[in-house]
């Protein structure tokens, strides 16, 4: 008899969960956050490349500029 008490209650919180709002906003907004998360890690994954050559770019002519220093008076 305790469990089907149980069962009962449970099956009450469950029916009253589903019915209030709340929990459908709260999976809204983790869906949003999802996306959002998606958006930037393939905005990061495509940016990535790119900023790799700008430093490659940067290092090669800073590494040009600089003056040997094997020459000695």
């Amino acid at each position: 008899m305790m469990n089907k008490m149980k069962l009962i209650n449970l099956r009450q919180k469950v029916t009253n969960f589903i019915k209030r709002e709340d929990g459908a906003s709260a999976i809204e907004y983790a869906l949003i956050a999802g996306l959002i998360a998606i958006a930037i890690i393939a905005t990061a994954g495509g940016l990535g490349a790119q900023i790799s050559e700008v430093f490659s770019n940067i290092t090669s002519a800073l590494t040009g500029a600089v003056p040997s220093s094997t020459s000695s008076p």
